[in-house]
């Protein structure tokens, strides 16, 4: 039985599209993408260095299918797409949409470039396809609303992102895009809360299998009366049961996307700015105790052990210790424990109702000589409110290079910003990866 949520979906999937063909054209529009891809792609060579990154890529399959994780090319594009979601989101350094409580970008760029290179795209295709992708997810993700307590959005309506984005890089039209949506939802994962709260190494798998699902489905082709019609409805009842009755507003919600200024997950990022701030203010290193009042997602990441580097991506207490002292989340931080256990995180109730609208944190500050000093944020380096500068959005790029072991690719990265929208997907995957891909009978359906 179909509802109010399925019947939004065709003018949803007709906008995304919109937006996506406008990127081409629209100044403001072909920035951001290029900008996020541009991120998405140097997240995913940093993750490459992740042990589960290469796990992954050494169960696939050897094939035709190129990574930039520098792992050997897989077997399917599917099974390409889904490692580089799983090498961005290792790394946490990605972007997403505040409202949508999620990250539309990993799941639309493991498709877009993957299936891109299979078909020998130019780059404009790859990203107009990610456009509409992240465009699909973002407002799919306003659509259904907050998941239900204790489901992780990653790997959910981020399966019909990706699946939206395979479908365009094809040459879908809307009834295809809509198909490979619908499809998607009725496969999308529904994983915990705990993968990431525990900093569990099965988080990664969220994104990297619901991407694979997404891509699945777009390569299928499905004719849009051989999918279920009540797919957002079924859906929501299962992971998001506070959804909403419409898709969300005219504008491009692309415009309104958040960069992370470095790998943290981003309900930790307005504690880390109040600590950076004063750091950079002086006197961050006479700090002896720190406490923490949020809102509640932010709140549940309290952990302090950091038993991983994974663990401490996804810690309020650790977020702290690194704005305290500069540094950022990495496998040699671990002296930096101390200070994470000193902070103490409380929820605070009140400020429940400011997320997604922000995410507003208090923190005092106590110091060595008795003072508290009182501070409060409720955005972020990065936040649309307060978005990085190109310079910044650079160095943040060529940290993330440096991290996968490949910072000699900085020159490279930034051609992939500017390169003609005609430019073959390939001939710039080449310098990274190698241009080995051949897949013939799906370059015929473009």
């Amino acid at each position: 039985m179909t509802t109010v949520l399925d019947e939004v979906l065709p003018t949803l999937v007709t906008t995304a599209a919109d937006v996506g063909e406008r990127s081409r054209s629209d100044a403001a529009l072909g920035e951001i993408s290029r900008r996020l891809l541009a991120r998405s792609v140097a997240g995913a060579i940093a993750g490459g260095a992740d042990p589960a990154v290469s796990a992954l890529t050494t169960i696939a399959g050897a094939g035709d299918h190129p990574l930039l994780t520098g792992g050997a090319p897989v077997a399917t594009p599917a099974a390409a797409a889904g490692i580089h979601a799983a090498a961005v989101t290792v790394g946490q350094c990605d972007d997403g949409l505040r409202e949508a409580a999620g990250h539309p970008g990993l799941h639309a760029f493991g498709a877009a470039w993957s299936v891109g290179l299979t078909v020998d795209a130019a780059l404009g295709d790859v990203l107009a396809a990610f456009a509409t992708g992240w465009e699909a997810g973002a407002r799919l993700g306003l659509l259904l609303g907050r998941p239900r307590t204790g489901i992780h959005p990653h790997g959910g309506w981020g399966t019909a992102a990706a699946a939206v984005a395979t479908a365009t890089i094809l040459g879908g039209d809307l009834q295809a895009q809509e198909a490979a949506a619908r499809a998607a939802l009725s496969v999308a994962l529904t994983g915990p809360d705990s993968t990431l709260v525990a900093g569990a190494s099965t988080h990664y798998l969220l994104p990297a299998l619901g991407t694979a699902n997404g891509v699945t489905v777009g390569l299928l082709g499905l004719d849009l009366a051989d999918t279920p019609v009540d797919a957002v409805s079924h859906f929501a009842s299962v992971a998001h049961p506070r959804a909403a009755a419409a898709g969300g507003p005219d504008t491009p919600l692309l415009l309104q996307a958040y960069l992370k200024p470095l790998g943290l997950c981003a309900h930790t990022l307005t504690a880390w700015q109040v600590a950076d701030d004063l750091r950079r203010e002086g006197g961050a290193d006479r700090v002896v105790g720190t406490h923490v009042r949020t809102y509640r997602a932010a709140a549940a990441l309290a952990g302090s052990h950091g038993r991983t580097v994974l663990a401490r991506r996804f810690s309020v207490p650790w977020a702290v210790a690194y704005g305290l002292s500069g540094r950022r989340p990495g496998p040699d931080d671990g002296d930096l424990a101390a200070l994470a256990a000193s902070v103490l995180i409380d929820h605070a109730p009140e400020l429940d109702d400011g997320y997604p609208r922000g995410r507003p944190t208090r923190v005092d500050f106590h110091f060595d000589d008795g003072r508290t000093v009182a501070r409060q944020a409720v955005v972020h380096l990065g936040d649309r409110e307060r978005p990085l500068s190109d310079r910044a959005e650079i160095d943040v790029c060529a940290a993330l290079l440096a991290d996968g072991g490949r910072a000699d690719l900085r020159a490279w990265l930034d051609e992939l910003r500017r390169a003609p929208g005609d430019t073959p997907i390939r001939t710039l995957a080449s310098r990274v990866s190698g241009d080995r891909t051949t897949t013939p009978d799906l370059e015929g359906r473009r």
